[in-house]
Order: structure tokens, then sequence, then C-alpha cells
């Protein structure tokens, strides 16, 4: 009983380091995304767009939560909004090349 407490009590740590710290390829950090994470992060992702149409391998679904993760975590509101919209289309499994083209304008210009 007092390990299904301790264990509850170490999740519950976690998720809340999770939910106040900035993912990244690396891991949680506690900081934002730096511009070279947020590059090379893009870079990755889109280069299953360039080169496949759609990232519907188990690669390229990895690169774009990864770059979402580390887009929701840079220190600019409109590549965090656009990358809440990237998550929505990926979760509802129709993220399209349009979606990807207009919700990483912003990350296209900064890279």
């Amino acid at each position: 009983m007092i390990g299904l407490v301790v264990a509850a009590a170490l999740i519950a740590i976690v998720d809340a380091a999770r939910s106040d710290s900035t993912a990244t390829g690396a891991g949680l950090t506690g900081r934002d995304s730096t511009h070279s994470e947020l590059c090379a992060a893009y870079n990755a992702a889109d280069s299953f767009f360039i080169e496949q149409a759609f990232p519907n391998s188990p690669e390229g679904f990895r690169s774009v939560q990864n770059f979402v993760d580390v887009a929701s975590h840079y220190p600019n509101d409109g590549i965090r909004r656009n990358a809440r919209s990237i998550r929505a289309a990926a979760a509802s499994g129709s993220l399209s090349n349009h979606d990807w083209w207009n919700n990483t304008e912003d990350v296209r210009v900064a890279c």
C-alpha cells in the first residue's frame, strides 16, 4: 500500500515537472527552446514532408512531435500557437502538407 502511494506521488511530481518545463529533443530542460533547437527540429520534421509528402512513418511522426514540443516552448507567441495547431491536426490524423506549410511559415522565416 505504501508503495502505491509513493509511486502515485512520483508520477504526480513527474507530470507536474513536464507541464512546467520545456520539452526538447534532449528531454525536459525547464527553459525556453533556443533558436538552434527550433531550426534543427524544424529541418528534421520538414524533411519528411519534402521527401515523403507526409510524415506517415514512425520516424516522421516522431520528428513532427519533437518539432511541436520544441516549438511549443519557443519564446514567440505565433510559433507557439501554430505548434498547437500542428499538434491538434496530427492528433486527429489530418495533418496535411497545407497545414504544415501554413503553420510553419514563422519558423521558416526565423530559420
